[in-house]
């Protein structure tokens, strides 16, 4: 199953649009900083950008255990973003990649604010809040309360067991909006609900119509 995984990795990593936010120096011991929802985007993102020259490598000289390490290292960097204490231990070798896999997909098919937009250490602190959202998603970061992560900023357990359905969502909206793009193009309009109602004569028995007019405003 980890090798499934990995490949599903490698796969994605070469067919991903990065998100638009602004990626750091890349430090290839460095662990994911999370030290706040802007780093731990940046962080996330971080994993897909450094594992290009490692697939660049591979592409060349084919796989090899160490370019095989590099690319488990760095999908670990992503798991490490992910609170994960709510699953089980049994779960978790399974859980953690398939969540980066369908988190990475989303992140790449949503519009994500800014970079300055969103709020590092400094500005949570300020604000007396502990979770931020991405706009228009139900995808959270969130501060860990307790336990030997306490205080780092993950995507929390609620954005990590839906994963699935936000990718659902995610490339419905895609979908639907190149529907009506086409269909603006083509010149097609969407019809409005409409109804058919059959009326029988019967015999001996006149059928009357009464208009209704228009109540006042």
């Amino acid at each position: 199953m980890k090798s499934i995984y990995t490949c599903l990795f490698v796969l994605l990593t070469l067919c991903l649009t990065v998100p638009n936010l602004e990626a750091g120096k890349l430090h290839p011991l460095e662990t994911a900083d999370t030290s706040s929802p802007q780093t731990t985007l940046k962080s996330f993102q971080n994993v897909f950008i450094g594992a290009r020259p490692i697939l660049d490598k591979i592409s060349t000289t084919g796989f090899s255990p160490e370019t095989v390490s590099a690319l488990k290292d760095k999908r670990n960097r992503a798991i490490h973003c992910f609170d994960l204490s709510k699953v089980g231990k049994r779960l978790r070798d399974d859980m953690g990649p398939e969540a980066v896999i369908l988190l990475a997909e989303i992140l790449a098919r949503i519009e994500l604010p800014p970079f300055e937009a969103v709020p590092d250490a400094r500005a949570m602190k300020s604000e007396g809040v502990t979770l931020w959202k991405i706009p228009h998603t139900g995808i959270t970061i969130g501060q860990v309360q307790k336990g030997p992560r306490k205080g780092e900023y993950l995507f929390t357990p609620e954005t990590v067991h839906p994963a699935k359905l936000w990718k659902a969502k995610a490339f419905d909206e895609k979908v639907n909006f190149q529907l009506m793009r086409e269909f603006e193009k083509e010149g097609i309009k969407f019809a409005f609900p409409t109804t058919t109602t059959y009326l029988v004569q019967e015999d001996g028995r006149p059928l009357y119509f009464t208009p209704v007019k228009d109540s006042p405003e």
